[in-house]
């Protein structure tokens, strides 16, 4: 299943992660450096306005008027972008690896799509494969790319759930509502 999916654009975690996995698909992610936001490409101008934005990609031509899916440039996603050089420094490792290897890592992921239009990309993207991200720096990019959960998302959050519930886990079907039908072989 090909989803836009990466620390900007999340709502593939929504459903379609749990989806893919319970059905046996892989999700594979197009676009996982946000259109190259989250390779450091661009940066906000002076004042951190996100709607003045420095860079020579093709965001960075329709930042005060983007068409729908190109809304990228905006300041939660400078912040995100923020966090992740952070994360970068500490890990020692170029901000697009550090992003790929984030997702790589997530549920139902089986593959991404990267948009390499030079080899040394295609090398760079490839390193994203060699490292572990320590768990702390996996919870800071979590936290602060984590996606508004709207109606009826917030509905099945942990804490949601925890108060209607009551402590009590709930989950989509028992495990025997999904044994195997057998038919008998007819008499001969």
């Amino acid at each position: 299943m090909q989803l836009e999916y990466s620390m900007i654009e999340r709502n593939a975690e929504n459903e379609f992660a749990d989806l893919a996995a319970n059905l046996g698909m892989g999700l594979v992610p197009w676009s996982p450096l946000g259109m190259g936001v989250l390779s450091g490409k661009y940066r906000p101008s002076q004042g951190g306005a996100a709607s003045a934005v420095s860079g020579d990609g093709r965001l960075a031509s329709m930042a005060s008027a983007p068409p729908p899916g190109f809304d990228k440039l905006t300041e939660r996603n400078f912040r995100i972008v923020a966090e992740l050089e952070a994360v970068a420094n500490l890990a020692e490792r170029p901000m697009a690896q550090v992003a790929l290897n984030w997702l790589h890592h997530k549920r139902g992921v089986s593959s991404i799509i990267v948009g390499a239009t030079r080899p040394e990309q295609l090398q760079e993207s490839l390193g994203s494969l060699d490292f572990t991200l320590a768990p702390e720096l996996i919870a800071r990019l979590d936290a602060v790319s984590e996606p508004a959960r709207p109606f009826p998302y917030y509905m099945f959050a942990d804490g949601h759930q925890a108060r209607i519930h009551g402590q009590v886990e709930v989950a989509d079907k028992p495990a025997a509502y999904s044994a195997p039908v057998t038919i008998p072989a007819p008499n001969a």
